[in-house]
């Protein structure tokens, strides 16, 4: 069994207790390293009849944020490409601000 294969049997035993307790939603923390929206995807396929929906983070950015927006398994994305411990430690506000705005329009633009 690969990293990944072990992975993708722990986030499926997370998935149960969230539709158990008919929470809407789950977090997902590593989709990229997990195999990313393709694998986010398969992963939550058996799952999309209960209205369960996905919070990727990890692996996400501005490349590939309209197609995680675009899956019906998920509700929203986070990553810290959006504020990296760099842009936070120099107080780059303003870029922070920037990339949040290119965030707003490629939703927008979907």
């Amino acid at each position: 069994m690969t990293d990944k294969d072990a992975f993708k049997t722990l986030e499926t035993c997370r998935i149960i207790p969230v539709i158990a307790l008919d929470l809407p939603q789950d977090t997902l923390p590593v989709a990229g390293a997990l195999g990313g929206l393709k694998a986010l995807n398969a992963l939550a396929a058996p799952f999309l009849h209960t209205g369960v929906r996905f919070v990727p983070t990890g692996g996400v950015n501005a490349d590939n944020l309209a197609d995680y927006l675009g899956a019906q398994s998920v509700l929203a994305v986070g990553g810290t490409w959006l504020a990296t411990s760099e842009d936070i430690r120099k107080g780059a506000w303003a870029a922070v601000a920037g990339k949040c705005r290119q965030a707003v329009e490629i939703r927008d633009a979907r």
